[in-house]
């Protein structure tokens, strides 16, 4: 069968559907025929709810008041505050922040230095993606402050002379 004649098919059904005023089960049956014409069935894995869709894409960089989460077992990422943690200042010169870069986030009303081990979109080849922003507190020798980092690591935390503190607290790397 070719296009033409189902799209014809599926109009002379939905005119029959309209005029006849059949009642809504088999409305709605037609409603999901008209959304898949060219298919039998839809598959399951298609029908999505309306709020699962996003047009644009996550950010990829963590720039000033964007929401951070705390990654390693100190203090403030153990005990419960209502404010998200979030990023007041990237020290780099265009002002945002990737993988490796340190920043200063508000954490409790205290401003605390952190890197930025963790991000949610590709940051370019060879590097890994994480479900959010997650950060790493640091004292003012680049020392972490919790003794555990509790997600796995890119490898270019590895790389890095600055942060071998950091690296060796982590259990994982990706």
């Amino acid at each position: 069968m070719c296009i033409k004649t189902d799209i014809i098919g599926y109009l002379f059904w939905f005119v029959f559907v309209y005029f006849t005023q059949i009642d809504s089960v088999m409305a709605s049956l037609m409603q999901h025929i008209l959304r898949y014409p060219l298919m039998s069935s839809p598959p399951v894995s298609t029908v999505t709810p309306i709020r699962d869709l996003h047009t644009t894409a996550p950010r990829s960089v963590c720039h000033r008041r964007t929401r951070v989460v705390i990654a390693d077992n100190s203090s403030y990422a153990t005990a419960f505050h209502p404010r998200f943690p979030r990023c007041m200042h990237v020290y780099h010169k265009r002002k945002k922040g990737k993988i490796g870069d340190k920043i200063l986030i508000t954490v409790k009303g205290e401003m605390k230095k952190a890197l930025i081990v963790g991000q949610k979109l590709n940051n370019g080849p060879m590097v890994a993606r994480s479900d959010g922003t997650f950060v790493v507190l640091l004292d003012d020798s680049n020392k972490p402050l919790g003794s555990k980092i509790t997600i796995p690591i890119p490898w270019q935390i590895l790389a890095t002379r600055e942060f071998k503190k950091v690296a060796e607290n982590a259990d994982y790397f990706i």
